[in-house]
C-alpha cells in the first residue's frame, strides 16, 4: 500500500511539473504577417518590447510584392500592452503603422489593429495614401504567426 501511494505521488509531482512553465511570454522573436482584403500581401519582421507597451521592429521584408512599398520602407512603430497570459497565452491589444518614406509626398501608410492571443496576433488593417502606380486604398484582415 505504501508503495502504491508513493508511485501516485510521484506520478501526481510530475503531472503538475508539466502543467506550466516558468519562462515568461514575450511577444519578442520573428512574425509574419498575412494580409488579405482589397489587397493581399505578406511581410515578416522581428519585433522586440522595450520598455512598457513600445515594440521595436526589426527586419522587416516584404514576401509577396506590394505596389505600396518596397524593399526600402520605413519608418515602422509598433505598440503592444500585455494584459497576461490568459490559459497559458499571452494576450493584449496590438498595432503596428508602416509609412514610405517619398521625400515631398503624400506617404502610403499601412495602419494595423489586432490583438495578441500566444502565438497568433489577428485584426484588422487599413492602407491609406496611394502614391506609388497602383497602390489605392484599402482595407481587410491579417494574421500574423510568430515563427
Amino acid at each position: 500500500m505504501l508503495r502504491t501511494g508513493i508511485i501516485v505521488l510521484l506520478a501526481l509531482g510530475f503531472t503538475l511539473c508539466g502543467c506550466g512553465s516558468n519562462s515568461p511570454q514575450t511577444i519578442n522573436g520573428n512574425w509574419t504577417a498575412v494580409l488579405t482584403g482589397a489587397q493581399s500581401f505578406s511581410f515578416s519582421a522581428t519585433l522586440e518590447q522595450g520598455n512598457a507597451s513600445d515594440v521595436s521592429v526589426s527586419n522587416l521584408a516584404l514576401l509577396t510584392a506590394m505596389p505600396c512599398f518596397n524593399s526600402s520602407f520605413a519608418p515602422q512603430s509598433a505598440t503592444y500592452t500585455s494584459t497576461g497570459v490568459v490559459n497559458g497565452k499571452l494576450t493584449g491589444p496590438f498595432n503596428l503603422t508602416i509609412t514610405t518614406l517619398f521625400p515631398g509626398q503624400t506617404q502610403n501608410l499601412l495602419t494595423m489593429q489586432g490583438s495578441v492571443s500566444g502565438r497568433t496576433i489577428t485584426g484588422t488593417w487599413t492602407l491609406t495614401g496611394g502614391v506609388s502606380a497602383g497602390c489605392g486604398v484599402g482595407s481587410g484582415n491579417f494574421t500574423m504567426s510568430k515563427n
